[in-house]
């Protein structure tokens, strides 16, 4: 077993299975797999079976109750390890995604405003704002 790629989770949970990944153990298009969480190892295993489909684009989508447990989130990178034998893929989180504030563009803790991060010093400074 050996990490063959790195997908980035998008804002709907979606992840994207390239194909070679999923020639070399038989997935087509509108496969159906089931999804299991290893807890310990925060690991999300895919196999056959029942509850998730790969999409037409070689996608598949994580539940959000899934995601939270394994600590996946929106712009994260995800290892996809595949397991030839057990005609497996699993899932580890492999860098966690820091937004850049879009006020200042500094790359560390955000939290979110509309759909973008914002920096603790600048979310200070706009306290500060006085209309």
């Amino acid at each position: 077993m050996k990490n063959l790629c790195v997908s980035t989770m998008d804002e709907q949970g979606r992840i994207l299975v390239p194909g070679m990944l999923r020639e070399q153990i038989g997935w087509g298009t509108g496969a159906s797999l089931s999804a299991i969480v290893d807890e310990e190892s925060k690991t999300l295993i895919l196999a056959r079976g029942e509850g998730l489909v790969i999409n037409e684009i070689g996608c598949i989508t994580v539940k959000k109750d899934v995601r939270e447990q394994l600590g996946f989130g929106v712009g994260d990178k995800i290892a996809l390890t595949l397991d030839l034998e057990g005609k497996k893929i699993k899932l580890t989180l492999s860098e966690k995604y820091v937004p850049k504030c879009v006020l200042c563009d500094k790359q560390e803790e955000t939290v979110t405003i509309n759909g973008r991060g914002v920096c603790e010093s600048c979310v200070a400074l706009i306290a500060q704002v006085e209309f």
